[in-house]
């Protein structure tokens, strides 16, 4: 889903669809012109989603109607029959993910929660499609793809030889659904509202108790790794005054991350997770997984799209509570951000500081 509703952030090759087939429509360009009410040309995803459709109904109807006459290899027939009913499934599943698209990007325009609510149901149908779709496909087919890297990202990354099956990647859809449920959740506990006026962050008072570790200001320029050229472009001014800690890229994808820390008054550790779905990044935390998840108050994004790091990933950020007195932040395998240290008292209204962002903002976090 997040690759239907910000398609740019996966290097979209600008060339491929004006070059292919008659003129079209794209998802984001027939949101913008329903919404201003101007009139569609060509092909349009509503036009293309109900012929995928109709067309994979109608090649049950024939095949179940073949089926009645075959008299010879019958299992191959079988196997052909089967076929049939995944293309059904699979067109269904992403029937239903566009027409949740479509009402994601007029959220866009209208600010309005009840757009992000309606798409909320073709979400959890396309679920349902793609649960058939792993029931016919577990005992019929090895793989579901053939490029089985960790070069490819879409829909998710194939490292170390996963999520090469349909099976596998149904906890990633459903994953999806329950993100979105709650961030949907969020934004109407917060009035719907996406974006706020929020006060730059004074840093606590602390003592980082690892040894050797350095800090990196949050500031144009800024590398966030000891061992990664990429620096910080742009950031949400409410982190100017904050300073991150620097870990090495290539020990946090291999071990994890352990930060110890000393303060004398409770603070909140705003942590930066990478919005993307690579093989190289630590996930964020969330309750469907992980019942600790929210043991520090870590569960939900606090601020959306809050920093650009060309060469990595936008970074949203979460916030985990520590009472005073010795403290130890422990995280996962995988690439993640620690960018500083505030009062615990301190309340960060959840928004969206649009960092990175052209046009309209991007809602692609809303499913992470």
């Amino acid at each position: 889903m997040a690759q239907l509703v910000n398609p740019h952030k996966y290097g979209v090759y600008s060339n491929f669809w004006p070059s292919n087939g008659p003129v079209k429509e794209v998802l984001e360009v027939y949101a913008e012109k329903e919404w201003k009410g101007e009139t569609h040309s060509g092909e349009t995803p509503p036009q293309i989603i109900d012929e995928v459709v109709k067309h994979g109904q109608l090649a049950i109807e024939a095949i179940e109607k073949a089926s009645k006459s075959v008299n010879a290899n019958q299992e191959e027939f079988a196997r052909l029959k089967n076929d049939v009913y995944c293309y059904s499934a699979f067109a269904n599943c992403f029937a239903e993910k566009v027409n949740a698209a479509m009402q994601i990007y007029r959220y866009q325009y209208s600010q309005d929660i009840s757009d992000l609510e309606k798409a909320i149901p073709f979400i959890e149908k396309s679920v349902e499609y793609y649960t058939e779709l792993v029931r016919l496909t577990e005992n019929t087919y090895l793989y579901a793809n053939s490029m089985q890297t960790a070069q490819r990202r879409i829909p998710i990354s194939g490292a170390n030889g996963t999520n090469k099956t349909w099976k596998e990647l149904l906890p990633h859809y459903q994953a999806e659904l329950d993100n979105f449920k709650r961030n949907v959740e969020m934004l109407k506990s917060n009035n719907g509202k996406v974006n706020a006026e929020i006060s730059v962050f004074e840093p606590a008072e602390i003592t980082i108790l690892n040894k050797g570790t350095k800090r990196f200001a949050i500031k144009k320029g800024e590398a966030v790794y000891n061992d990664n050229k990429s620096v910080i472009e742009d950031f949400a001014p409410e982190l100017q005054k904050l300073s991150g800690v620097v870990f090495s890229d290539k020990a946090q994808q291999e071990e994890g991350t352990v930060l110890k820390f000393r303060n004398e008054k409770p603070v909140k550790v705003l942590v930066g997770y990478f919005n993307t779905n690579s093989y190289s990044v630590l996930n964020p935390p969330t309750l469907e997984t992980n019942a600790q998840a929210n043991d520090r108050g870590q569960a939900d994004i606090r601020i959306a799209n809050s920093m650009l790091i060309p060469g990595l990933y936008p970074v949203n950020v979460y916030s985990y509570s520590y009472p005073a007195g010795e403290n130890e932040l422990v995280l996962g395998k995988g690439r993640v951000l620690v960018l500083g240290f505030i009062d615990g008292s301190v309340e960060i209204p959840t928004h969206d500081a649009g960092v990175g962002a052209t046009g309209t903002p991007a809602m692609d976090w809303l499913f992470y």
